[in-house]
């Protein structure tokens, strides 16, 4: 069994790897120059959904579906909300579209208690993640307020 479910830890662990390292750390007291509201915001909520997105890893490497759950119950409800950044561009909304679905089958394969189901569902949801924030570097949206 062990051996089956390597692969699959491999690549949650490279894609988590991958999805949260590149990050940017919070500011420094003193050390920033201050940053409109909007922005503050706006890293505030994309660190809110990195911790949720941390919890389900670690629900997944200890086997805690409760925490799983938790965690993405939390992600449907702050990604629900009003500071989901919204870009008016169709590739933005097919790209938030796939997270949003992503994570409802996240969900479901969490509802059958199936680590390996789960663990690639995780996956393809920070799949979905990466995708879109190299889309949002690329296209070089602007995104002051």
């Amino acid at each position: 069994m062990i051996r089956a479910t390597f692969p699959i830890t491999a690549i949650i662990v490279l894609a988590a790897t991958a999805c949260f390292s590149g990050a940017p750390g919070g500011a420094a007291p003193g050390g920033v120059p201050q940053e409109d509201a909007d922005a503050i915001s706006r890293r505030d909520f994309m660190r809110t959904k990195l911790m949720y997105s941390q919890n389900m890893l670690e629900g997944l490497t200890t086997g805690h579906f409760e925490t799983i759950d938790a965690a993405i119950a939390e992600m449907k409800l702050v990604t629900s909300g009003s500071k989901w950044v919204s870009i008016d561009s169709g590739d933005y909304r097919r790209l938030t579209a796939d997270f949003e679905a992503a994570l409802e089958r996240l969900a479901e394969s969490a509802a059958t208690r199936s680590i390996d189901a789960t663990a690639m569902r995780f996956y393809q949801m920070s799949t979905s993640c990466i995708d879109c924030h190299s889309h949002i570097r690329h296209a070089g949206y602007d995104l002051a307020p």
